[in-house]
C-alpha cells in the first residue's frame, strides 16, 4: 500500500501477492487507513482502472465516484464516510 498522506491522502499503489488475494488482507490494510484519515479529518482518493473489479470493494468502504474517464475513475471517500 503506498499513500500520499495529503491532505488529501491519495493510495497510490495497492498491490497483493497472487497468494494472498482473496484473503481480506487489502481490505483490512484500506480500513486501516481510513480509521488513520478519520483520525486527521482528511479524504482519501484514489483513482482505479476503469472495470477493475476491485472498484466494488472501494465502493463497499465507503469511496463514491468523482469522475469517470474511459480509461480510469476517481473515487474519494469523505473523512468520517462509511468505512
Amino acid at each position: 500500500l503506498l499513500v500520499d498522506a495529503g491532505p488529501p491522502m491519495t493510495v497510490v499503489d495497492i498491490a497483493v501477492a497472487p497468494s494472498f488475494q482473496g484473503t481480506g488482507v487489502a481490505t483490512e490494510a484500506l480500513r486501516m487507513l481510513l480509521r488513520d484519515a478519520d483520525d486527521r479529518g482528511v479524504d482519501i482518493r484514489l483513482h482505479v482502472a476503469a472495470g477493475n473489479p476491485a472498484r466494488r470493494l472501494y465502493e463497499r468502504l465507503g469511496f463514491a465516484v468523482v469522475e469517470a474517464g474511459t480509461t480510469d475513475v476517481l473515487l474519494v471517500r469523505p473523512a468520517g464516510g462509511a468505512g
